[in-house]
């Protein structure tokens, strides 16, 4: 995408976390210099054409990133809002928060007393069922089962991180007006997960219910009508084309994306009428706008959930008969998928795990990057 918004003449600015290949910033964000996280190892900076190590990633991982990425755009306002405003520019800001470990800046902890905070609709102490890995990042964040005090002080910690993330965007929003740029500006927030936080007996996004795999995807500026909201499925890899259309630009090809524009215009409701996602090799789901499934192929386990009746999907109906039919006529679309996707993971595994699991066998350990807020609150280490 920063690559075809370059070829038509836009300077191309990133800072934050990158998970691609290194390879491709080059590329994507050649003209300006671009700071970013690469997976967990390392802080690298590209000035031109140079590569050099900033601080590792502990370091980075103790301080806020808000703070630290949100004001490379300010800085680098001399190169992509230009006085002369002959080149338009593309910029893309990704922060490493709302994210594991809840650790935010000690100025927003508490902002959110636990004690007054609600429960998820959905919350359970214990994921009713073992699949893929129930130990994984920060699922080690709370002891099983899941308490509503630990839940309450996570979710404390989650909306600081996120109340953060949102002065700073503001911060980048005024820049934009003081240099005024804000009314010939195309404004998009998404996120990549959800996290669960209590939600199914589960803390973070290594799942396909709706908490997770349900993202914000919010878009404002010029020619987009303000304050409408639509229920289209869309994906994040629709922002491209889609982009691309309000810009005018070429419409890209051999791409999977759809432009949203006639979603966003009202010519339409949709652009599509499925979803199908993916975790790893060990759960797979697919929705339309009333029903969504998920089957656990390690487990031979499928859950059928009416999103309109039961949108926290509390009440699977996959082993009431009533709703086989619609069990069947899913999985025959969720095959379909697969087949359009390439995706050659088999719906029933060779070899069958059991569902039940101990939870008292579950063994918590931090990992590497943990700051000390989040070792001496989750894990009681100072």
């Amino acid at each position: 995408m920063p690559m075809h918004f370059s070829a038509s003449g836009y300077v191309t600015f990133g800072t934050g976390k990158w998970h691609n290949e290194k390879m491709l910033l080059k590329p994507a964000f050649s003209k300006v210099r671009m700071w970013f996280l690469e997976a967990w190892p390392t802080i690298l900076v590209y000035p031109a054409a140079t590569w050099g190590l900033i601080e590792n990633c502990q370091s980075l991982k103790r301080k806020a990133s808000p703070q630290i990425f949100s004001p490379m755009l300010p800085s680098a306002s001399s190169t992509i809002m230009q006085p002369d405003r002959r080149n338009p520019f593309f910029c893309y800001v990704a922060f490493t928060v709302p994210h594991d470990p809840y650790s935010p800046r000690p100025d927003y902890i508490g902002r959110y007393p636990s004690d007054s905070l609600p429960l998820p609709g959905n919350f359970m102490p214990l994921h009713p069922f073992a699949f893929d890995d129930l130990t994984v990042r920060d699922e080690n964040l709370s002891p099983w089962p899941r308490t509503p005090e630990i839940i309450r002080a996570a979710l404390s910690d989650y909306y600081s991180l996120i109340t953060h993330m949102d002065d700073r965007i503001g911060d980048i929003i005024n820049s934009l007006k003081e240099n005024r740029l804000d009314d010939n500006t195309i404004i998009v927030y998404a996120a990549d997960n959800g996290l669960a936080i209590g939600s199914h007996g589960l803390l973070g996004k290594q799942n396909l219910y709706e908490h997770s795999t349900k993202v914000p995807m919010i878009i404002t500026g010029p020619g987009i009508p303000w304050g409408k909201v639509s229920d289209a499925l869309v994906y994040l890899f629709d922002l491209y084309p889609t982009l691309a259309e309000l810009c005018s630009l070429p419409a890209p090809e051999g791409i999977d994306g759809k432009s949203l524009v006639p979603v966003i215009s009202g010519t339409t409701q949709e652009v599509r009428s499925s979803l199908f996602t993916a975790y790893r090799y060990t759960v797979r789901a697919v929705r339309t706008k009333e029903w969504k499934l998920i089957r656990y192929p390690e487990r031979n386990y499928t859950q059928l959930f009416n999103l309109e009746e039961d949108p926290l999907e509390m009440n699977s109906l996959a082993e009431n008969s009533r709703f086989q039919s619609k069990t069947d006529e899913l999985l025959r679309l969720m095959q379909e998928w697969q087949v359009a996707v390439n995706d050659t993971v088999p719906l029933t595994a060779r070899k069958i795990l059991p569902l039940e699991y101990d939870h008292t066998r579950l063994v918590r350990k931090p990992d590497n990057w943990q700051p000390e807020y989040t070792l001496k609150k989750y894990f009681g280490i100072d």
